[in-house]
């Protein structure tokens, strides 16, 4: 993984494969490792909160919409995958806040990213309430810079 910050264009080509580790089910005839341990290192290295690595997701559109192409209707929902996809969603929220709002209230251009947006609006609110709430409940609501960006991202929503 040392060659990950080699240059931009590896970046982006890793990250995007560490997304569909997360959003694609692993073929039938696939090795276990691929259906069991790839997804796992790929949200294991989102859930790093490496700087680089939720940049290059966050500020890349096509990536993001690989990302949430897992909420579509027709996407199986395989509950192994579920929770990585969860468990990145909630980091972006509590680390690129600003830029995981932007994307969600970005144009709704055709039918399909509509329709992902529209499932990710509900599926993001009940985590974007906790961290509200937690923010509120410690105390921390906009005592640092980054959790004043945060509650501002959040509250300046439509989500909520």
């Amino acid at each position: 993984m040392l060659s990950f910050y080699d240059s931009s264009h590896r970046d982006r080509a890793q990250v995007e494969q560490l997304v569909q580790y997360i959003v694609e089910d692993a073929p039938a005839d696939a090795e276990s490792k691929r259906a069991f341990k790839f997804p796992f290192i790929a949200c294991e290295i989102f859930t790093c909160e490496i700087d680089v690595i939720l940049k290059t997701l966050v500020e890349d559109e096509e990536l993001m919409d690989l990302l949430f192409s897992f909420l579509e209707p027709n996407h199986t929902h395989n509950s192994l995958l579920s929770g990585y996809f969860s468990k990145v969603v909630v980091c972006l929220m509590l680390r690129k806040t600003a830029s995981l709002m932007k994307y969600v209230q970005g144009g709704i251009d055709d039918g399909g990213v509509a329709t992902v947006r529209a499932i990710m609006h509900w599926q993001i609110c009940e985590p974007a309430v906790y961290v509200v709430e937690s923010a509120i409940s410690s105390g921390s609501a906009g005592t640092s810079s980054l959790g004043a960006e945060n509650t501002a991202a959040i509250a300046d929503s439509p989500l909520v």
